[in-house]
């Protein structure tokens, strides 16, 4: 554990740098003068004395660099310096600090949004049961053009599927007019099957999700509210199931209230 000891030692010493410079000047004269007595004591003169001690025992300014080195972590000492003598630089020119500072500012938000975009839909594993086993088909036309699936091709679909354990249908968001008393607001609707839920092993905060059936035309009047629009618009109220809700003038019961599917924001 010597290593540990010496590793110590040396961050200690980046705190007692002028203490220890004084304790090294004051061992080195000390050296000296003990050097030039013993050539007085040969017959030399005191010049000629003091000449030879210091030419025997070396120069005082190697002396003191070799020590530093070996007391202390030169990259740390490096550093530091480079960092005083930067905000030197940038206290004499105040116009290309502020440039500096924003230009930085700017590089690390927009570097910080990219990541956490990059992390929120690569990255990080999807916040459902069996996510690698989750796949989004698309349907395409004879043409190589992608399209979507009418209800009775889906019907298709889902009778054939001989491949996959399920099959749900989604309709890409489209905006919707939420009214909640005087008030109106635009809001993200996404149509789903009545198997919608179940493929991604979602429960539901409050309520249900959808019953069999209830994808059907004439019965497709059930709405599952985001945990945003339940928390923002209707305050969090717990007995928002099966309420009536206004949606472009057109009522729909509400089943429950959920964490929304993140997968379709």
């Amino acid at each position: 554990m010597d290593w540990v000891r010496i590793l110590l030692s040396r961050c200690a010493a980046l705190f007692r740098r002028q203490q220890l410079d004084h304790d090294l000047d004051e061992e080195l004269r000390a050296h000296v003068d003990l050097a030039v007595e013993e050539n007085l004591k040969r017959g030399m003169t005191t010049e000629q004395a003091r000449t030879a001690a210091l030419r025997e025992f070396g120069g005082f300014t190697q002396i003191q660099e070799q020590y530093r080195i070996q007391r202390s972590l030169p990259f740390l000492e490096t550093l530091a310096h480079d960092i005083r003598f930067g905000f030197r630089q940038l206290r004499k020119s105040p116009g290309f600090t502020s440039t500096a500072v924003l230009t930085l500012a700017l590089g690390t938000g927009a570097t910080a949004a990219m990541f956490s975009v990059v992390d929120a839909v690569v990255l990080r594993p999807l916040p459902y049961n069996n996510a690698d086993r989750i796949v989004s088909i698309k349907p395409y036309s004879a043409s190589s053009y992608w399209q979507t699936t009418s209800w009775p091709g889906y019907l298709d679909m889902r009778k054939l599927n001989e491949s996959l354990h399920s099959l749900a249908g989604y309709a890409p968001y489209w905006g919707m007019t939420l009214k909640t008393g005087s008030q109106t607001q635009y809001v993200h609707v996404t149509q789903g099957t009545d198997n919608f839920f179940d493929i991604f092993g979602v429960q539901p905060l409050l309520g249900r999700t959808f019953l069999p059936g209830e994808d059907n035309p004439g019965k497709n009047n059930i709405v599952v509210l985001s945990y945003e629009i339940w928390r923002q618009t209707f305050n969090a109220d717990p007995h928002i199931v099966d309420k009536v809700v206004n949606l472009d003038g057109s009522p729909y019961w509400s089943s429950e209230s959920c964490q929304p599917v993140s997968a379709f924001h």
